[in-house]
């Protein structure tokens, strides 16, 4: 005991911010919305085994279930609590020695980690990186504790890379730059980094049971969702376009700041921590704008300042450093992030913490939360009785998004990879899906929601080539009863694809859509030339591209064209015989047909080919 004493301080007030700032508040219960469905669906992989690439892709990975507990399995549950109770410690430790060495105080150290570590506990694991980074290369950390801290985020990166990829690649070049930049000695840095990570890496796909003939599929399919991102996912709220400037500013500043820590430091060193900045500055900006909106939008400003933080330490910085987190904070709160009121909830928050590990540590307990949550959710789903005597023990997937009702439901999940279809906004990703849907080892029946689209996109045109599948090898069985139908393979009921026409236009010329050869027959049409390509393609990975819009009959109906998949089928008629019900149909009764591109004002010139064929149904 005497030798923990010297460190009494230090673990009170790391023990004091992490119940203060507990960042999971309430029950553990999945919300009822959209993020429920995945959340659930990350515990449900896990709990069947599915392996990710051939099974299952989504912006999280094999290790996603650790980003908040729910209550949906016990196990699953636990850890993730322990990997969140792990992280809010990294990070409290992290922002409290940072605080420590600008502000020269204990006391007033906690009073300011506690609302930071609060606005970062939702995601912390990029700023917690960024303080060990800065630290390393920094040179605040040498020999046997320089060597403990590359492997510690060497690590992290690991384990991120299994928890979401794109954070997973960030905290791997956060740590990749800092081994390199770092004073003194590399190679026993490097070394330790990479070694760990590695063994992180292994790990956290061995335990979850993954196959390694899986690993290329997820590492493609993964790399799809994140390149894809930017160009199918833009969103633009009204009244924020002051926020980029600020961004923009702020990044700025940070830079100078990042640089003046290092003037007393070996050039190497300097430019690295310039560097981290660029890192983090950049991936957090692509995170906040492109879907702009306030909940984005706070990942930047959020990240940011928790980046600002890590440069406690700099030699008569501190000042400035006070000033610039205030400027922060004041631009976080005026984006429309949390009140300050809401930041300091302490007893609510440890409440929470005391609660949550009561629930979890107790068996009966924890079952108990799960049969509630369960309950919860099934209510919220509306799902008759009569689907569970149609269904039986035949596989299962949900269409488009809602996959938290086989959890509610007990049934058996056979996912197309991408499984809220929304997501799979490439070419390869909804070819996925659509081979997953032909397939014979794909889902026995898949249960159809009838539900407003994501970003006013056309049903019909989410993840179109598996719509297409789903149409020509399933048809309706039970249902619909209330906003469900019950879908059930078949025997192949489309014939070969057949051209009907071509036509080449101007973005926002109508074309007309051809009939169809005869009463039998579905018209699909492939639209080719609006793929992001050339320097929109590097304006893509900067920040955002274009929007595309599809115009149905001279503007009666004008919708999100994702432009990943456009050269993918997109179903337009369907006979009545062959169409699911109401209000499940696919047909979509158009006429004319046109492309827009950008802001629907403004006047671009481009060419767009539409490739219309017909295909024969049963």
């Amino acid at each position: 005991m005497r030798t923990l004493r010297p460190y009494a301080p230090a673990l009170l007030a790391v023990a004091t911010v992490v119940l203060f700032s507990w960042p999971v508040v309430g029950n553990l219960r999945a919300s009822t919305d959209l993020d429920g469905a995945w959340q659930i669906a990350l515990n449900q992989g896990v709990h069947d085994g599915l392996n990710y690439g051939p099974d299952m892709l989504f912006t999280y990975g094999p290790l996603g279930f650790l980003f908040r507990p729910l209550l949906v399995y016990p196990w699953p549950a636990r850890f993730a609590f322990m990997w969140v109770s792990i992280a809010q410690v990294a990070l409290a430790a992290g922002l409290l020695w940072s605080l420590r060495h600008a502000l020269r105080s204990w006391w007033l150290a906690v009073l300011v980690a506690i609302p930071f570590a609060t606005l970062l506990g939702r995601g912390p694991g990029t700023v917690i990186a960024f303080i060990g980074a800065a630290a390393l290369a920094g040179g605040q950390a040498r020999g046997r504790v320089g060597l403990a801290l590359a492997a510690g985020l060497g690590a992290l990166a690991g384990i991120e890379l299994l928890i979401k990829l794109n954070t997973g690649v960030t905290v791997t070049a956060l740590g990749a730059v800092a081994v390199v930049a770092a004073p003194g000695p590399r190679r026993g840095p490097i070394l330790a980094f990479a070694g760990a990570a590695a063994a992180a890496l292994l790990g956290g796909w061995v335990v979850t049971g993954q196959s390694f003939a899986g690993v290329f599929d997820y590492l493609t399919g993964s790399l799809g969702i994140i390149s894809g991102y930017s160009e199918a996912m833009i969103y633009e709220e009204p009244m924020r376009e002051w926020e980029p400037w600020a961004a923009a500013l702020l990044g700025g500043i940070g830079a100078l700041v990042a640089w003046r820590a290092g003037e007393a430091l070996p050039r190497r060193a300097q430019v690295g921590l310039v560097l981290l900045w660029a890192v983090l500055a950049f991936t957090a900006f692509k995170a906040a704008f492109v879907r702009h909106d306030a909940g984005h939008t706070n990942i930047y400003f959020a990240s940011v300042l928790g980046g600002l933080v890590a440069f406690g330490w700099a030699p008569h910085r501190r000042q400035t450093a006070l000033l610039l987190g205030a400027l922060f904070a004041v631009t976080l709160l005026a984006s429309g992030g949390p009140s300050p009121r809401s930041l300091y909830t302490p007893v609510l928050r440890a409440d929470s913490f005391f609660e949550q590990l009561r629930l979890l540590t107790d068996g009966s307990a924890t079952n108990a939360g799960i049969a509630a949550a369960r309950d919860e959710r099934a209510a919220f789903e509306e799902f008759d009785g009569r689907f569970l005597d149609a269904i039986g023990d035949r596989t299962v997937h949900v269409e488009p998004t809602d996959a938290g009702l086989v959890w509610a439901q007990g049934l058996r999940w056979k996912p197309l990879p991408v499984f809220q279809s929304y997501s799979a906004y490439t070419a390869d990703l909804d070819d996925r899906n659509a081979d997953m849907a032909r397939s014979r080892e794909g889902p026995e029946v898949i249960m159809r929601e009838a539900t407003v689209t994501f970003d006013n996109r056309v049903a019909a045109f989410e993840s179109p080539a598996a719509i297409v599948a789903m149409l020509c090898h399933f048809r309706p069985g039970a249902g619909p009863y209330g906003r469900w139908l019950l879908l059930e393979r078949s025997a192949p009921r489309c014939g070969p694809e057949k051209p009907l026409k071509t036509v080449d236009a101007k973005l926002g010329e109508h074309v007309a859509v051809p009939p169809a050869p005869d009463r039998s027959s579905i018209v699909i049409v492939h639209i080719e030339g609006v793929e992001v390509s050339g320097l929109e393609k590097i304006r893509a990975a900067l920040n955002r591209s274009r929007g595309r819009q599809i115009n149905f009959d001279d503007g009666r109906a004008i919708k999100r064209l994702i432009p990943g998949t456009a050269a993918n089928a997109h179903i337009l008629t369907v006979p009545p015989s062959a169409d699911q019900p109401d209000p499940f149909k696919l047909d979509l009764a158009v006429s004319t047909i046109a492309v827009t591109e950008g802001n629907l004002e403004d006047d671009r010139e481009g060419d767009v080919r539409f490739r219309f064929t017909s295909r024969s149904i049963r």
